[in-house]
């Protein structure tokens, strides 16, 4: 209905309609730079219906969040956008020039006003995704299962809070190395199987099964961030997001897969009678123990998501 009256909004949070507003916003930016006056009263009159709702706590917030988009197909990672911690890490990460995209098209909206773009510029056109995080957060944690199928994280709040905890806000360079080390260690272990000394064996399919991977993934994270022949390597891939692998990096990580991947292929095609048996958990995660073991990585030294983290400051001088 007409009226004339007018409320003031103090830092509203919009639940739906976050892209027709983008949309909209730039309709009227262009239309005031080319100063069409006419067309911009016009769209003043333009009227839209809108709920507002005051004073509502978190988990009011997300069960209002969550009601809303029941008539939407979701993924459950979007449930948890509006938790506290992710709110955190989307802080956190910008303090550093990084973009953490907690709501699927944020990226997108958000970086198109240049007034904005000014504020992320460690973050090299692409962004940190949630359930990535929580897959990287898990692979160097050792929970394989999450590591291997990270969308279980994302099953209950219970499983979620376990992922990301304080430990996760605490250091966003963490984030940012272990992400693109994830990025080299997935394109070196393919670019690796490719030699004709593997591609030619059985080790493509034994590396196929995500467990398999996602153990190989763990010890070459927790090895990268503590080994004191890779602080060269923390001090020059911490700093900004890398949109795809770095090649230098990318081959950097080649000697860890020499030292791992036959040893690995090996004990598996034994293991399983030429990957004929499914292999249990207890029998993998002592082999993995021990090839940690032999790699020197110490599960009482420092990792990253822990209360053990590097301490970042040490390599701004490097």
């Amino acid at each position: 209905m007409d009226s004339d009256s007018e409320i003031s909004l103090e830092a509203p949070s919009i639940i739906n309609g976050c892209q027709s507003i983008v949309i909209s916003h730039d309709f009227l930016r262009r239309l005031e730079q080319r100063k069409a006056f006419e067309a911009i009263e016009k769209f003043k009159e333009i009227k839209v219906i809108a709920k507002v709702v005051v004073g509502t706590s978190n988990d009011e917030l997300k069960e209002i969040t969550n009601s809303n988009n029941r008539q939407n197909p979701i993924e459950n990672w979007q449930l948890f956008s509006n938790e506290p911690v992710h709110i955190e890490i989307e802080a956190a990460l910008k303090d550093i020039g990084v973009f953490y995209e907690r709501q699927r098209g944020k990226f997108a909206a958000v970086m198109r006003n240049a007034d904005n773009a000014k504020y992320y510029h460690a973050t090299r056109t692409t962004f940190v995704r949630v359930v990535d995080l929580a897959q990287i957060v898990s692979l160097t944690r050792g929970n394989i299962q999450w590591a291997a199928k990270p969308s279980d994280v994302f099953t209950n709040k219970e499983s979620h809070d376990k992922c990301f905890d304080r430990y996760v806000v605490r250091n966003p360079r963490d984030i940012v190395f272990t992400w693109n080390l994830y990025k080299a260690l997935k394109r070196g272990l393919n670019k690796y199987l490719e030699l004709p000394t593997h591609v030619n064996s059985n080790a493509p399919a034994v590396f196929k099964k995500p467990v398999v991977r996602a153990y190989m993934y763990s010890i070459a994270l927790q090895y990268f961030y503590q080994s004191s022949s890779k602080r060269y390597v923390r001090s020059e891939y911490s700093n900004s997001l890398l949109k795809i692998a770095n090649p230098r990096l990318v081959d950097e990580v080649q000697g860890f897969f020499q030292r791992t991947v036959l040893k690995t292929r090996e004990w598996y095609s034994e293991e399983s009678k030429d990957l004929t048996l499914e292999l249990s958990k207890k029998k993998t995660d002592a082999f993995f123990a021990g090839l940690a073991l032999e790699l020197r990585v110490d599960p009482d030294g420092a990792l990253p998501f822990s209360d053990k983290p590097l301490d970042w400051r040490e390599y701004t001088a490097i």
